[in-house]
């Protein structure tokens, strides 16, 4: 191998990184995509079939695409910078969902917030907080340690009740419901619960990814 060739090649292996959704293509982005995969990233808000609790429901792109990579990616390798990023993003659609008065975050549990050193909806939330200037309320406290994403759509639902409770406040009428990912929804069902006891009157749900789409 000429030697030209060589220094590229160790250049490569040392400095530049496979991108986190097709694992071929050399990451470009500050996020770690390809440009391929970063063409297929448009995030816009789509709109998911509400329900009992959750008057509009909204997510941006699918699970099993780009954004859900760089989510699990954010997640599992505890790199808040992606949520950051994410965050601005998501700010931005934010301005194309129904109006709200407040927001509120779904929280993770809390072990698994000292594992990564991060919630993940908070600094979504935070994010589209700073941009729109809405207040963000934290009130919302998480019970239990089972990872739903290991459960079946009946078995989050039977989990409905008792999942989550609120700080005493009075909250203003219509709340932006903040997560990183949508599945069945019934989290975002179990805070909206609780939030309409504490005076919301309107959810909207609003999520990065979901596996909806």
């Amino acid at each position: 191998m000429p030697m030209t060739a060589m220094f590229q090649a160790l250049f490569q292996a040392l400095f530049q990184s496979k991108c986190f959704h097709c694992k071929t293509q050399v990451a470009e982005s500050t996020l770690g995509l390809c440009s391929l995969c970063s063409l297929e990233m448009t995030l816009i808000a789509r709109e998911l079939p509400s329900s009992q609790y959750i008057k509009s429901m909204w997510a941006l792109a699918p699970y099993h695409g780009p954004v859900g990579s760089l989510i699990r990616v954010g997640k599992y390798s505890s790199k808040r910078r992606i949520f950051q990023e994410l965050g601005h993003l998501m700010a931005e659609c934010a301005l194309d969902l129904p109006s709200f008065d407040a927001i509120v975050h779904v929280p993770t549990p809390w072990h698994r917030r000292i594992f990564r050193g991060f919630d993940q909806a908070e600094i979504l939330a935070d994010a589209i907080q700073q941009f729109l200037e809405v207040p963000h309320h934290k009130i919302l406290r998480r019970h239990g340690f089972d990872r739903q994403a290991l459960k079946t759509k009946a078995e989050r639902q039977r989990q409905f009740v008792g999942r989550f409770s609120a700080s005493d406040i009075a909250l203003p009428k219509r709340i932006l419901l903040v997560d990183d990912t949508i599945t069945t929804g019934a989290t975002l069902e179990s805070c909206a619960a609780v939030l309409y006891q504490q005076g919301a009157m309107e959810i909207i749900g609003f999520a990065l990814s979901s596996t909806k789409l």
